[in-house]
């Protein structure tokens, strides 16, 4: 950085690098991650600074089809030591989408070391789900093992969706807020508070699926109704 101060800017980068490993991600994939992991949004800043800081945390992302056949899926097969399952099955999506997907997934990877850290850290930290409360009341349930997609899903309802509509927002600007909000909110269309803030036949639901499914197959979805919905991403060929 000293030696060239106009061609490195900042160590972030370099340390997300060591231990979040994009080497598995097909081309657009990893292109798409290498954008992303530059944002500025300091809640997902956050996310990518932890997997990516000290020999504890181990993320590995790749491009496969996830064993649950979603568009994305996270592992954990160990103690700080996860998979990120980048989906090959949506063969025309966008990057936009993609972005959405990885951005989705490292949330679940952040969540999952945070139990690695209460539970399995050495020493381990009390304090790791102070400001994730229903993440902690699942834990102490023992319903949901610090894992749990339910669980996952409703803490990143509640805290998640302006950082990852943000961060979407600098990998493609220019774009009205309403598709960053849309496609943020589409990717937890499993969560509970889903159906309870897009209650079926709400309007905003059916777009809110609409963008997320016209971004995942890169073709319009929707015709014909008002919710009608035409990709924004660009393709990755």
């Amino acid at each position: 950085m000293i030696a060239n101060p106009n061609v490195f800017h900042s160590i972030k980068p370099f340390l997300i690098e060591k231990n979040i490993d994009d080497s598995q991600l097909n081309p657009c994939s990893k292109g798409v991650f290498q954008q992303i992991k530059n944002t500025t949004n300091c809640d997902f800043a956050q996310v990518l600074a932890k997997l990516g800081a000290g020999k504890n945390y181990n993320t590995t992302m790749i491009s496969a089809v996830p064993p649950n056949q979603r568009p994305g899926q996270t592992i954990r097969n160990s103690a700080y030591n996860y998979t990120v399952y980048i989906s090959t099955n949506y063969s025309d999506k966008t990057k936009l989408f993609i972005a959405t997907t990885e951005l989705h997934e490292l949330v679940h990877a952040y969540f999952m070391s945070l139990f690695d850290d209460y539970n399995n850290g050495n020493p381990s930290n009390p304090n790791a789900y102070n400001d994730f409360a229903i993440l902690f009341q699942m834990y102490v349930n023992k319903t949901y093992p610090g894992s749990g997609a339910v669980a996952h899903h409703q803490q990143m309802a509640t805290d998640y969706v302006n950082a990852i509509a943000s961060a979407l927002k600098e990998f493609q600007p220019g774009l009205d807020q309403q598709i960053y909000d849309d496609l943020a909110w589409g990717s937890l269309q499993e969560a509970p508070i889903f159906d309870t803030l897009f209650p079926v036949g709400s309007s905003n639901r059916q777009r809110i699926i609409n963008r997320y499914t016209s971004e995942s197959i890169g073709s319009p979805y929707g015709q014909g109704t008002p919710n009608e919905q035409t990709p924004v991403g660009q393709p990755c060929n």
